[in-house]
């Protein structure tokens, strides 16, 4: 049964009580921004910034959003009209209020959403740390973030282009400056359900790099042996993440997968002393003398009699155990074959859950009281504030960044497409830094304009409020989408003056005082029904943070990492502008306990070899290439219900209907569809070119599936700068033909020669790109191979 939940979205105002516009500017913290803790569950947050007008005193406070505990008020200093304030604190999830006075007279308040006190990470190493772009495993918790910005070649990458741009680690975000999501937003979904503070990763790895290229590249050589790499890379990724970042937010550790590459090629000794090379320089360069690591210990490459490498192991485990602060990471070797890797090296979307389970289980609670964080230096704490006017102690404005004055930054009417839905968001003025777009129940945060709205927003909706902001700077715009479609231009609605913030909780109505009760939940099925009572009678909405955003449907099913891990959910619901909350005890709610902490898993649940036939599988989706209306089907299993997952398309979710943006309908290639049942898990390539423009001609075919035996076909090293060797011994024997296609399906010439080892091909001409190499012998089905060319 197709369900239909109706998204509701709701009009976002700015509040700046002020005698002067603009009196505030913050520089630091940024939102989404995470402060690396101690091991004392403590952290001091620097806030930076300039005043304007007759303002002589600045004093802020951290207001605990989700977990820690609201500050005291502290004095900051101004001087030359920037001021800085240190505020220590707790673990949390806080949003920034701030007051600049007058003496005792109140000027202006400002409040600055989300800023995490919990736990760092910078990941590094090769592919297998790295992951692939449009894929990755999303985050559903608003405290999970990543460094959202994306610099598709490392050796361009600009140093004087780093901005502080934080997102939350959900569908479509990179983890920045240099790597795409990965596995990092599920594995901050896990961190943060069992410690109960943020998240923060960012990424600086290299594909295909070996101990031997960060070795030289840490002590200065711009360009490494063996590479056309250049710039100091991969080093100078790294050093830069920590030089810029991390001297801001403390870092908890470094979490290095890496040694596929120095497999064969390298000694034990040679890779301690590559490591600790690397190690000390990173310490050295970060200035954080104690710098912590974890090391995975991977060795696995498919090289025929030694696919693994002891002496690689042997020599990460002594770097674990000669240097200060390294600590073992997961031991990946043994999870190879279609089950867990695309092409028998790098590990399949269809794996990234396990892979997050697997890092997961290597953060322990021993680790995190053992590995000493490294914290920055910014001072000591401002004092308490002691004494105050009743107006700086006031309600507290709704939370919103400081408005952007008329005439300067601004957002313009959007480009819309009423038969598509596509929407193109626009803006005028600003600095010329990176724009972000957000709407309420459309998209999070985002630097992308374009988007296609939704059935239900199409049908449904009559305004939708579209956010921008810039450089700390944000601003709105209420647009009429009736209006858009019906010859009429557009209208903004006037914008509020002077807003009054909605009262803590509902005024009492003829229905009674509006209440949120217990929800009703089924521990078997996860299908968890919120209930209130009271009320005026209006439409209510629901919010769980993780689980869905603001909606008018009362009804949800619960992931299975929220049915795991989770100890307490917190039910948000609201009413004609009254909000309320609940902490409601999962654990409870099945086994009449209070919650615990549950025990680690000893080895997480494989994933399920993608489903050719018989039981539970995903069969092709039905597809409009018109309207890109996309709905997932699967046959047989157990009758309970099913969730499906498109990595950059939808999280987790029973809906099997979704319309795919502009942006996957004219990039993608292929889309890996997931789907689970009752436990079971299992996965398709599907090809939406071959979906809208058949499967022949120049249309490269990938989503060919593979059968075991076929999988043990390699093609080496993968990726590559000047040639690829495809492991085939066999076709050297009968008749063959060979093509190479790009992204776009269309041909491209390349020189393949057969040796003993199968068929080696020059792409050295070729464009930095994934292409496709398709290859059959004579009377056989053509094979296909992926193979991504770097520079």
């Amino acid at each position: 049964m197709k369900t239909h939940s109706y998204l509701t979205l709701y009009l976002v105002s700015i509040l700046n009580v002020s005698l002067m516009a603009q009196t505030i500017t913050v520089d630091l913290p940024v939102s989404r921004m995470v402060f690396q803790r101690s091991s004392a569950n403590t952290a001091t947050v620097p806030v930076r910034g300039s005043v304007q007008g007759q303002t002589t005193r600045i004093k802020g406070r951290l207001v605990a959003r989700q977990g820690g505990q609201t500050t005291d008020w502290r004095e900051g200093t101004i001087q030359n009209r920037t001021f800085q304030l240190n505020i220590p604190t707790t673990g949390g999830f806080y949003d920034l209020e701030l007051i600049a006075l007058a003496g005792n007279t109140e000027l202006e308040r400002y409040r600055r959403e989300r800023i995490g006190v919990g736990e760092v990470f910078v990941v590094s190493g090769q592919s297998n740390n790295f992951g692939e772009k449009g894929l990755g495993l999303p985050a559903s918790d608003d405290r999970v973030s990543v460094l959202n910005i994306w610099h598709s070649n490392a050796n361009e990458l600009d140093e004087n282009a780093l901005p502080l741009a934080f997102a939350q680690a959900g569908s479509g975000s990179f983890c920045g400056p240099v790597n795409p999501l990965y596995i990092w937003g599920g594995l901050g979904d896990r961190l943060v359900a069992r410690l109960g503070v943020p998240v923060l990763f960012m990424g600086a790895a290299h594909q295909g790099s070996s101990t031997q290229n960060w070795r030289e590249a840490a002590q200065g050589i711009d360009r490494v042996s063996g590479r056309d790499w250049y710039n100091n890379v991969p080093y100078r990724p790294l050093r830069l993440t920590l030089q810029r970042y991390t001297s801001q937010t403390g870092i908890r550790g470094v979490l290095w997968h890496q040694g596929e590459s120095d497999n064969k090629f390298q000694t034990t000794d040679g890779y301690v002393n590559n490591m600790r090379i690397l190690i000390n320089k990173t310490r050295q360069d970060s200035q954080f003398s104690n710098l912590s690591w974890m090391i995975a210990r991977a060795s696995y490459y498919p090289y025929p009699g030694h696919e693994r490498d002891p002496g690689i192991i042997a020599g990460q485990n002594r770097v674990i155990n000669e240097l200060s602060n390294c600590f073992p990471g997961p031991a990946t070797d043994d999870f190879v074959g279609p089950a867990y890797r695309q092409d028998q090296i790098h590990f399949s979307a269809n794996a990234y859950p396990f892979l997050a389970d697997l890092w997961s289980q290597s953060l322990t609670t021993d680790y995190f009281h053992r590995a000493q964080p490294s914290l920055p230096a910014v001072g000591q704490a401002s004092p308490v504030v002691t004494t105050d006017t009743p107006t700086s102690i006031g309600t507290p404005p709704p939370p919103t960044d400081t408005p952007v004055a008329a005439g300067a930054f601004r957002l313009e009417m959007p480009q819309y497409n009423c038969q598509t839905g596509v929407i193109t968001f626009r803006t005028a003025g600003g600095n010329g830094s990176v724009v972000e777009f957000m709407v309420p129940g459309v998209t999070g945060w985002t630097s992308n304009p374009a988007h296609t709205l939704d059935e239900g927003v199409r049908r449904d909706a009559q305004t939708i409020t579209i956010l921008a902001r810039q450089s700390g700077a944000q601003t709105t715009l209420t647009w009429n989408i009736r209006t858009a479609c019906n010859g009429s231009a557009p209208t903004p609605l006037p914008p509020v003056s002077t807003p009054t913030p909605p009262p803590a909780t509902p005024p009492p109505s003829a229905g009674g005082t509006f209440v949120l009760l217990s929800p009703a939940y089924n521990c078997q099925t996860g299908v968890i029904t919120f209930v209130t009572s009271g009320g005026d009678g209006n439409p209510v909405e629901f919010m769980v943070p993780g689980v869905t955003g603001w909606t008018t449907n009362p009804t949800h099913t619960l992931g299975e990492g929220v049915r795991r891990d989770a100890q307490t959910i917190t039910i948000w619901v609201r009413q004609s502008g009254g909000e309320i909350t609940l902490n409601w005890n999962i654990r409870g709610a099945c086994d009449g306990s209070a919650p615990n902490p549950l025990p680690p898993v000893s080895t997480p649940t494989p994933p399920s070899a993608p489903v050719s036939g018989g039981a539970f599988a995903l069969t092709a989706p039905s597809y409009n290439c018109a309207t890109g209306t996309l709905t997932l089907k699967t046959t047989s299993g157990t009758g309970n219900p099913v969730e499906f997952m498109a990595p950059g398309i939808t999280g987790w979710t029973t809906n099997p209907t979704h319309t795919l943006g502009e942006g996957v309908r004219r990039d993608a290639q292929t889309i890996t569809i997931q789907a689970r049942q009752s436990g079971q898990q299992v996965s398709l390539v599907w090809n939406i070119r071959g979906a809208c423009t058949g499967v022949g001609g120049n249309v490269a075919r990938m989503a060919q599936l593979f059968s075991p035996n076929e999988m043990r076909l390699v093609v080496m090293p993968n990726p590559a700068t000047e040639q690829v060797q495809l492991i085939w011994p066999e076709i050297t024997k009968t008749e063959w033909v060979s093509r190479f296609v790009d992204a776009s399906g269309c041909e491209r010439p390349v020189t393949i020669v057969a040796n003993q080892m199968g068929l080696l091909a020059n792409i050295q001409h070729l464009s930095t790109g994934v292409y496709i190499w398709q290859v059959a012998m004579k009377g056989g089905p053509p094979l296909s191979f992926r193979v991504m060319k770097v520079e």
